[in-house]
């Protein structure tokens, strides 16, 4: 015994016992008085503190768990119990396991967590969630369906989509299942006329909503021209038309009005032009056509057609 300490060698090691009763085997291994055990480490601060890695079983094909054991099971008092694996500097981040209470709410489940920590944001970010059942939650700890996302959108690179899966009509040949292209805006369409001007425009903006290659097109527009027949009247479209065999060429419909609230002043036929981004006025035989019958006509528009891409 010396400065109250009791020496003891084993195999060549040292184990030194103090009077705080601590534990050393070289300055590899030591038990602290508090039951705190270290490797590598000469002040534990946690039941196990290891300076260095770990291994299990070098090329042992089994096995390994490392996990935490109720007993008993499905009780009540185990929920709120959380595993947590990974690296803390000021905030944790790594993976987190959490007992919760199961579908069935006589047992209890386990719900897994990617967790992330952004330096200077208070906080964890619980970034992916795998819930008990299965859901899988972007950004929300509780997923309600298959994948929910919460906080965010979805971003899907160019040229790629969301496969739907379809079954196709059993009187029709389906084309193809893959969604991708979703936008929506609006537009300011170019007037050209075959004779005449437009002397001013009151309303000139349409709205456009594009699902794959389907275009919806809605809105008004009001101008004053300088003469009531322009002879030939085009404007543009947002999307190139798609060929004849693709896309309906059947007139587009568009009810023009002499002064707002007044009964129609008359109607007047509008097509897409195939592989162009252009919409004219037809006569009735299908060719060109200005004559609007009123120096002030009121546009209204609402119809779809098809783009190839």
């Amino acid at each position: 015994m010396a400065n109250n300490r009791e020496i003891s060698q084993f195999a060549g090691l040292v184990t030194v016992a103090d009077s705080t009763n601590n534990v050393s085997l070289g300055n590899t291994f030591l038990l602290s008085g508090n039951a705190k055990l270290g490797i590598g480490v000469d002040n534990p601060q946690a039941k196990l503190d290891v300076a260095g890695g770990a291994q299990f079983g070098t090329n042992a094909v089994t096995t390994t768990i490392i996990q935490k054991v109720f007993s008993p099971p499905h009780v009540a008092a185990n929920r709120g119990a959380k595993l947590r694996i990974g690296l803390n500097d000021g905030g944790f981040g790594g993976v987190e396991v959490q007992n919760t209470v199961g579908s069935n709410g006589s047992f209890n489940s386990q719900t897994v967590h990617i967790i992330n920590h952004n330096g200077g944001v208070l906080g964890d970010i619980y970034s992916l969630t795998a819930r008990h059942d299965g859901n899988i939650g972007i950004g929300i700890t509780d997923p309600g369906a298959k994948l929910h996302v919460g906080g965010g959108n979805i971003k899907v690179d160019s040229g790629y989509g969301i496969d739907f899966s379809a079954t196709a009509n059993s009187s029709g040949t389906m084309s193809s299942e893959l969604l991708d292209d979703y936008e929506e805006g609006t537009f300011t369409p170019t007037l050209t006329l075959g004779s005449g001007s437009v002397t001013s425009t009151i309303s000139n903006t349409l709205s456009y909503t594009k699902i794959g290659r389907l275009v919806h097109i809605l809105g008004r527009l009001h101008i004053i021209l300088s003469a009531t027949n322009v002879t030939s009247f085009t404007l543009t479209l947002p999307f190139t038309a798609s060929a004849p065999n693709d896309t309906d060429t059947s007139s587009v419909t568009t009810v023009i009005r002499a002064v707002s609230g007044e009964p129609a002043g008359g109607i007047r036929n509008f097509r897409v032009n195939s592989n162009t981004a252009t919409l004219s006025m037809q006569n009735n035989d299908g060719g060109p056509y200005g004559d609007f019958g009123v120096v002030n006509p009121h546009m209204n528009f609402n119809f779809a057609y098809v783009t190839d891409a």
